[in-house]
């Protein structure tokens, strides 16, 4: 499912009144806000992966004290609920005004802006400007009450709203946060779990904080965003089992962005909100296209390809290459009767999407990404930039494929199996892990031209620091088939009485998984007679100058908070 605002695209130069004419800097006012801090909560963050196979990350907010399952999306900026429980929300202050909204997945809403005390984990805003939406044409089912945007604020409708023609504060949530603690560095960070199927632990979301194992995070380059809207950036090309694709942007009129890329160049967003990825369609074609098998759909602008097709993809920004799982390169589609088709992770792009690339969860789930909000805060003057840690290891990835590959269609044949006989799934669970955190001090942080020895580099990473033990496809399938016999949490409203009591049903369930496994071992091996990986052993470097630093205008040199010597050491 995209969740990509069309904000993003439309309210690019709606913000003229926030800037200063001259200097084009963001112009502060009505951010003053009461931010508590409540240590006690800080892990009940509720961060959950609800659509496992696919990936949608959602946290908990709290909104006069009721709980609601957001989804995390750096492509855009407001929070809004849907009160599809009709919880009582009591003392909500109303604003006299509305707003409407629509996404590109066909998620619409509109509703009044309305304040209230709104908490994320340890911290509390007050009087915090949100919709509470009074109709929602979205698509999430049961697992989210909405979307919280943790993206550049100056693409906020409530803002554009509220800023000229009301004394209220409209600022995001996050401005606020960051915009009254001064001394907080703002930064949030992302760790998205491969996980199966159903509803569970998401892996980690942080404020200000780094998850420890991580913090070579902080010394990966920085990459610099290029936008007053958006965590855009420029991107150098993808790597496809050793060839090299690049160029072929759209160009940068009508992104927003803020600088002219280099001429081999793509405008690229990094987009928790979106579970897949797009790309224009030389990379599309390029990827999949001649894959034996592959064909057009239409519908999806991309291919469907044989279930055993593992692909080698990394994407490559200045010096440095982020792997990509094989797992991620594909999805698998299954209908009502089992039957299932494995679908290009990546479709097309076009013109007038604002970017050339949006990488989603799909790629996100290969990188530890660290989004500094920079000037889009009160009280910093830098750009905001991103920084990537690499978590994959391509040679690992590639040789756990095919048994994982074989274990995710089991275990989405299995939720199909569940989801025809109406099973639920709450909409968020206790994390499994818990994630440590550090608050590193500046020094600690990053230090400009000097290496670092307490932990790896960004490249070199260890994987196992973030994988788990994953289970033969067997074992796993009989754990499946062990829940669907009433193995259920008890977090589930799951009643299984029924089926628990007439073992006829349990073993139609077994005999009816032993088939569907049977068709997608036959499946597997027919499509995997013809498939070849080609290695790469070294990677012979783009045919571009990357001693130009494309990243680094020639008239001044990139600076992050940690290098500024009016910072507090």
């Amino acid at each position: 499912m995209f969740v990509v605002p069309l904000t993003l695209l439309s309210l690019c130069s709606c913000f003229a009144a926030i800037y200063a004419a001259a200097d084009h800097n963001p112009i502060f006012k009505n951010t003053t806000a009461v931010v508590t801090v409540n240590t006690t909560n800080e892990s009940q963050l509720g961060f959950t992966n609800s659509w496992g196979l696919i990936g949608e990350y959602t946290a908990t907010v709290y909104i006069q004290g009721q709980p609601f399952q957001v989804i995390i999306d750096t492509g855009s900026s407001d929070l809004w609920i849907y009160n599809s429980q009709n919880l009582t929300l009591d003392g909500l202050i109303p604003t006299g005004h509305s707003r409407s909204d629509t996404y590109d997945d066909g998620t619409y809403i509109d509703g009044p802006i309305v304040l209230a005390n709104i908490s994320l984990g340890q911290y509390t805003v007050q009087a915090q400007a949100f919709i509470n939406s009074e109709s929602a044409a979205a698509e999430f089912g049961s697992s989210a009450d909405g979307i919280l945007g943790v993206s550049s604020p100056f693409v906020s409708p409530i803002l554009e709203e509220l800023y000229s023609n009301s004394p209220d504060n409209g600022w995001p949530f996050l401005s606020n946060l960051f915009n009254n603690n001064p001394d907080m560095e703002p930064y949030i960070t992302l760790y998205l779990t491969r996980s199966s199927v159903g509803v569970v632990d998401g892996g980690a979301l942080t404020i200000s904080e780094i998850v420890t194992n991580f913090e070579a995070v902080l010394e990966a380059p920085p990459l610099p965003v290029y936008s007053d809207n958006a965590f855009s950036t420029f991107m150098d090309g993808v790597y496809l089992d050793g060839k090299f694709l690049t160029g072929n942007s759209f160009g940068p009129n009508g992104t927003g962005v803020n600088a002219n890329p280099g001429p081999n160049q793509t405008i690229v967003l990094l987009d928790s909100g979106t579970s897949l990825m797009i790309a224009p369609p030389y990379y599309v074609d390029g990827i999949y296209k001649d894959i034996p098998g592959a064909q057009w759909i239409p519908s999806m602008k991309t291919y469907s390809v044989p279930c055993s097709t593992k692909l080698n993809i990394s994407m490559v920004f200045g010096e440095s290459i982020y792997a990509v799982d094989p797992l991620d390169s594909t999805h698998v589609d299954v209908s009502d009767d089992g039957s299932f088709t494995c679908i290009g992770a990546i479709s097309y792009s076009s013109a007038s999407g604002g970017v050339d690339f949006i990488l989603g969860s799909s790629f996100l789930r290969n990188v530890y990404t660290l989004f500094h909000w920079g000037n889009w805060t009160e009280n910093r003057t830098n750009q905001p930039y991103m920084q990537l840690l690499s978590l994959t290891d391509p040679d690992k990835a590639w040789a756990n494929f095919d048994t994982l590959n074989l274990e995710r269609i089991g275990q989405i044949q299995q939720q199909q199996i569940q989801d025809n006989q109406n099973y639920t799934y709450p909409k968020t669970v206790s994390q499994s892990v818990t994630y440590s955190l550090t608050s590193p001090s500046l020094s600690a942080t990053h230090s400009a031209g000097a290496s670092s020895t307490s932990g790896p580099s960004a490249s070199t990473l260890s994987p196992s620091t973030a994988s788990t033990t994953t289970p033969a496809a067997a074992a796993k399938l009989d754990a499946a088939l062990a829940e669907a016999s009433g193995g259920v949490s008890s977090s589930s409203t799951v009643d299984l009485g029924g089926l628990t009591r007439n073992s006829y049903i349990i073993m139609g369930l077994i005999a009816g998984v032993l088939v569907l496994l049977l068709g997608v071992l036959s499946k597997l091996v027919s499509d995997g007679r013809n498939q070849q990986y080609r290695a790469v052993p070294n990677v012979v470097r783009p045919p571009m100058h990357f001693s130009d630093k494309p990243y680094e205008p020639e008239s001044e040199t990139f600076v992050t908070p940690y290098d500024d010597p009016a910072r507090p050491h």
